[in-house]
């Protein structure tokens, strides 16, 4: 039929989709371009500082499983956080290092793609509910007990605070490589081997990875600075982990509470959560210097709240989940088995969302367990050669032990609460109770290996009881609000069970500051509670200001190792953060090992280790004895020094 070729248009069809992916095209390039420009501008004029909070602002706006702005900024760090452990492993090759140009140009280009693909609405007014509120406050908590020993500004004062943990040199080693190699050191071994013994070069280093790309923004890219400048800034993010761990506590709590959670039960338990990091048991973490552990508890906070409550996006839940669990193996992959367990508790009760998206779900899930592996098969390996896994599984070091009477405590309202209420446990419930499950038969499983293996429990038992601490924590909101609901009955209150939640509740927010001393024997005996004993200065390092002296006034102009020996001892302590300030770590290992085995050698031991050990040595002492040994010892090159660090000494440097 002539004409026949002619067609109607179709009323109900959009005429904008035939050209809408060639507009997605031209808007994901333009916003390419964009990127690069905001990039190089932004390094022109002195405002790298800025592009991080650009990338979490951009990534917020993208993010559409919440309606609130907090949300979307703790999802959208959570992406960020995962992403820059993956992409660390190619920043790490690439010829740019940790240039702040090439990794926000990079960065910012791959958010316009996403939103240029997505072709959704963009999120661009805030919302917020009453409860977030809670939130600031759990940040100001974690940063007054932070500020207060510190009030007085002095560099020295800074540095007592985190000197005092015997891990926190390592982690600054590890931190301050990173920045020097530009990149992770397992990829950069022969670089970082300068100033990274071999039994560190291999530790899980994701948040270290993080820390040093935001120093690098911080600091407008350029060469890595001296010891002293990049210890000073090291200190602020390691600060600055404890007060996120408090506001992110708060967060989870009002999160998985779910929506209607009234302010008024929101601020005690946010209060009540954000001391007990800040104040109460898990103060140890920030004491003995497990800086890991610290960034890696908040990531746990950040995945158990999501998998108990998951976001209304289901491909943006797999992709923040995968993120957190990546995240999780590159920084402290000792959490893992508890991730792991909650995440496949997860799929089981979410199973009928996942199978609509099964795709993006398999391939997801391939890549993430690619990722993770590439930190935990390298360092297992280093430690299987090493010492061995079941022997380091039984390791024993400084930590405090937690009060169990506080964990039955919280348990026993997280239980009570989630059954005792007359609402059915939901998914929600169900999935607090998993994963509370899985933290709780991980620290099981380790104590029973530990005692089987040694006769006692030790170091690893109680970082697992942290976990089994933070997972109460998180669920406490709704298990809190669920019991009150429960109590609460028309015109009058169930008398007993009401009085028993009072009794149980303050029995909680005593034990929290810890009035009584823990019925566990624990070298460390503090008498009070370490929160309590951080705002009155006294986990302060004593001998800070003599480190600090030693650093600013004992030239090393010829690289040497150096030793201090100082007349009122704790050389080894004094010597090690020496080292990784003054970045000679790999020459001190071996003395540092050997002298950790008495409280002081002699004078010829000392000699007889240094000719078993040759290198280039500086001691610093002003102890007859041991200088006139070094001096008729033949053979040593070594750097006699006589200098008596002082105690006192205090820096605004």
């Amino acid at each position: 039929m002539k004409g026949a070729w002619l067609v109607s248009p179709d009323p109900n069809r959009d005429p904008r989709s035939t050209r809408s992916w060639p507009l997605r095209l031209r808007t994901a390039l333009v916003g390419v371009a964009a990127s690069w420009l905001v990039a190089v501008v932004a390094h022109l004029v002195g405002l790298d500082w800025l592009l991080p909070l650009v990338l979490l602002g951009a990534t917020a706006v993208l993010v559409r499983g919440s309606r609130f702005a907090l949300d979307r900024v703790v999802v959208a760090g959570a992406l960020l956080f995962g992403a820059t452990c993956a992409a660390g492993l190619l920043i790490s090759v690439w010829p740019w290092g940790l240039g702040p140009v090439p990794i926000a140009g990079t960065a910012l280009s791959v958010l316009a793609v996403l939103a240029a693909v997505r072709g959704h609405r963009l999120f661009l007014v805030p919302r917020f509910r009453l409860v977030d509120a809670v939130v600031p406050l759990g940040l100001l908590i974690g940063f007054v007990t932070v500020w207060w020993p510190m009030r007085a500004g002095r560099f020295t004062d800074r540095f007592a605070q985190v000197a005092s943990g015997g891990d926190m040199a390592a982690h600054f080693m590890i931190f301050d490589a990173i920045g020097g190699v530009g990149g992770y050191t397992f990829l950069r071994q022969d670089a970082a081997s300068a100033t990274v013994p071999p039994a560190f070069i291999d530790y899980p280093q994701g948040g270290h990875f993080v820390a040093a790309v935001l120093d690098a923004f911080a600091r407008g890219g350029g060469p890595r600075p001296d010891g002293l400048t990049s210890l000073n800034n090291f200190m602020w993010y390691d600060f600055g982990s404890l007060v996120l761990l408090c506001g992110v506590l708060a967060w989870a709590i009002n999160w998985v509470a779910g929506p209607g959670f009234r302010l008024m039960l929101a601020l005690p338990l946010g209060v009540l959560a954000a001391s007990m990091a800040a104040l109460g048991d898990l103060q140890t973490v920030m004491r003995c210097g497990f800086w890991a552990e610290l960034v890696c508890l908040s990531l746990l906070v950040v995945l158990c709240a999501l998998l108990i409550r998951p976001l209304t996006s289901t491909g943006e839940q797999v992709a923040v989940v995968g993120a957190l669990f990546v995240a999780i193996a590159f920084t402290y992959y000792f959490v893992l088995p508890v991730a792991a367990a909650a995440v496949l508790a997860s799929l089981v009760r979410y199973r009928v969302r996942l199978r609509r998206r099964w795709v993006l779900s398999a391939l997801a899930a391939a890549v993430v367990a690619a990722l993770s592996a590439v930190p935990v098969l390298i360092n297992v390996s280093t430690v299987q050669n090493d010492v061995g896994t079941g022997a380091a599984l039984t390791a024993t070091g400084a930590i405090d032990p937690i009060n169990g009477t506080l964990l039955l405590a919280l348990g026993g309202l997280t239980v009570a609460g989630l059954y005792g209420s007359r609402i059915k446990l939901g998914p929600t419930g169900q999935m607090v109770l998993a994963v509370l499950a899985a933290a709780c038969a991980y620290a099981g499983a380790i104590a029973l290996f530990q005692y089987r293996t040694a006769g006692f429990v030790s170091y690893y038992y109680e970082k697992a009881l942290h976990l089994v601490a933070v997972v109460l924590l998180v669920g406490l909101g709704l298990a809190m609000r669920r019991l009150l609901q429960g109590l609460l009955v028309p015109g009058r209150v169930r008398g007993l069970r009401a009085a028993l939640v009072c009794v149980a509740l303050t029995v909680t927010s005593a034990q929290v500051f810890n009035p009584l001393h823990s019925p566990l024997p624990t070298a460390y005996d503090r008498g009070s509670n370490l929160g309590r004993l951080r705002l009155k200065g006294k986990l302060a390092q004593p001998h800070a200001g003599a480190m600090i002296d030693t650093v600013l006034r004992v030239p090393d102009p010829d690289r040497r190792t150096t030793i201090v020996l100082p007349s009122w001892g704790d050389e080894v302590f004094v010597s090690v953060w020496i080292a990784v300030i003054q970045r000679d770590y790999p020459g001190l290992a071996d003395w540092r090992d050997w002298a950790s085995t008495k409280q002081r050698h002699t004078p010829d031991e000392f000699v007889a280790f240094l000719r078993a050990h040759p290198g280039r040595y500086q001691v610093v002492t002003v102890d007859p004895a041991q200088r006139a040994a070094l001096s008729q010892a033949s053979g040593l090159d070594v750097e006699l020094v006589a200098f008596e660090p002082d105690l006192k000494f205090t820096s605004s440097w």
